[in-house]
């Protein structure tokens, strides 16, 4: 066998084994108080790395594929829409999920009243 088959072979059996250790390290921590605090940062957590592995890798083509576009802007607008379609998710998924907290409540009031900017269709 080759030696980089054998090597995918023992990298595939610990991700597995990772996975099901974390698993069950977590289904553990989830029934005490302090463990649900400690799942919810870790949760936080692990986003903040996804977006900033995001933002880190689509920025720079982002930023090439603009300039390349619009030669004569100076202004930054790549972070802007990268920014903006940030929010714009984020916005998204707070109007979508069910209020359970006053400031839910808030992003829902706003979200809700944001329909009456948005002109109606001709019937």
């Amino acid at each position: 066998m080759n030696a980089t088959i054998e090597l995918k072979c023992v990298a595939a059996v610990l991700v597995f084994l990772a996975g099901v250790a974390r698993g069950a390290l977590a289904n553990r921590l989830g029934r005490s108080q302090s463990g649900k605090w400690a799942a919810r940062l870790a949760n936080v957590f692990a986003g903040g790395v996804f977006l900033g592995a995001a933002f880190m890798h689509m920025l720079p083509d982002a930023r090439a594929n603009f300039e390349s576009v619009f030669t004569d802007v100076e202004y930054p607008y790549y972070t802007l829409v990268a920014a903006l379609g940030f929010l714009l998710v984020f916005l998204l998924d707070k109007g979508v999920t069910l209020p359970r907290s006053s400031s839910d409540r808030f992003i829902l009031i706003c979200w809700r009243s944001s329909y009456r900017f948005i002109p109606s269709s001709p019937a």
